[in-house]
C-alpha cells in the first residue's frame, strides 16, 4: 500500500463513521500532497523526518505517511477498518436456496446485529440472481427487510456487475431518518464493490 493509497482510505473510513468533516478533509488534503510528490522526494522527507514542512502535512498524518513508506501498512488504518466493518456470517440451511444469517454493523450511533433468514428466490447460473432477506435486533429493535438483484453482463472488454436492491428499516434504526439510511446503503455497496475488487486481483 503506498501513503496516499492509506491516507484516503483513512478518509474514506473516517466519513463511514460519521467523523467531523474537518478530519475527512486533513486526511484527503494530505493524500493529495503526497500524490504531488516525486517518488524520490517523499523517500527523501521520510528519511530526513521534514514532512510535516509540507503545506497540508501535520504531525498525525506525517507518523501515517513515515509507517506506511516504511512498512507498507498503518496500524491506524487497520484499527478503523476493524472498527467501521460490515460482518455478515452466513450458513446455508437449504441447499441452494436459503441461508440463515447474522449481520454486524454500526449505523450512525447505533451498533445493531441482526440475524437474517435470505431465501434465493430466482437465480440463472453465472449471469443473475435475486435474494429477499428479513431480520430483527432484539437488542436495538430494528427490523429489515430487503431484496436484492444481482446481475452479471458480458461486455467485450470484462464483465460489468449491476446491484439493485431495495429494503425497509423500522423500529429504532428507522428513526434516524432516510438519509442516513441511505448513505449507509451507499456505503455498504461500496464497500462490498472494493472487497469485490480486492478478491478479483488477489
Amino acid at each position: 500500500m503506498e501513503p496516499a493509497e492509506a491516507l484516503g482510505r483513512i478518509a474514506y473510513l473516517l466519513d463511514r463513521a460519521r467523523e467531523k468533516p474537518y478530519r475527512v478533509a486533513a486526511y484527503l488534503r494530505a493524500a493529495e500532497v503526497v500524490k504531488a510528490l516525486a517518488p524520490d522526494e517523499l523517500v527523501a522527507r521520510v528519511a530526513a523526518g521534514t514532512l510535516e514542512e509540507l503545506d497540508g502535512i501535520g504531525p498525525k498524518t506525517a507518523a501515517i505517511i513515515t509507517e506506511v513508506a516504511t512498512s507498507g501498512s498503518t496500524a491506524y488504518l487497520a484499527e478503523l477498518e476493524e472498527k467501521t466493518a460490515l460482518t455478515v456470517e452466513a450458513r446455508e440451511t437449504e441447499p441452494g436456496r436459503r441461508y440463515a444469517a447474522r449481520m454486524t454493523q454500526r449505523v450512525g450511533p447505533i451498533s445493531l446485529t441482526v440475524p437474517l433468514d435470505v431465501e434465493i428466490v430466482e437465480a440463472e447460473p453465472a449471469r443473475r440472481v435475486a435474494l429477499r432477506a428479513r431480520g430483527r435486533d432484539p437488542v436495538v429493535g430494528a427490523e429489515i427487510s430487503m431484496r436484492v438483484d444481482l446481475r452479471c453482463e458480458e461486455r467485450p472488454d470484462g464483465s460489468a456487475l449491476h446491484i439493485e436492491a431495495e429494503g425497509q428499516v423500522l423500529g429504532k434504526l428507522g428513526a434516524l431518518g432516510h438519509g442516513v439510511i441511505q448513505r449507509k446503503a451507499e456505503d455498504t455497496v461500496d464497500e462490498f464493490a472494493a472487497r469485490l475488487a480486492r478478491a478479483v486481483t488477489a
